[in-house]
């Protein structure tokens, strides 16, 4: 069994390579902080407009339960008046 010889090596500038390398790695980091502060930003921007519409939801929701209730009532009272409850 023969080795390969390490002449491999010299056709390939070994510098150039790990300039490449650390090139790669840094756009990398670059890119993912970049997009955790993208999405960071975005976050801050959007979350008093969340909280607006779940408070408007809210609202809603006591309006409709106020409804629910005052109908069921008014229904309720009817029968009640008649006797047959």
């Amino acid at each position: 069994m023969t080795l390969l010889p390490l002449t491999i090596f010299n056709e390939i500038d070994v510098g150039l390579s790990t300039t490449l390398t650390m090139i790669g790695v840094g756009t990398a980091f670059t890119v993912l902080v970049s997009l955790m502060a993208f999405i960071s930003i975005v976050q801050k921007c959007l979350e008093p407009l969340m909280k607006r519409k779940v408070h408007s939801q809210e609202i809603r929701e006591d309006k409709a339960l106020a409804a629910a209730i005052g109908l069921s009532l008014v229904l309720n009272q009817g029968t009640t008046e008649h006797g047959n409850d």
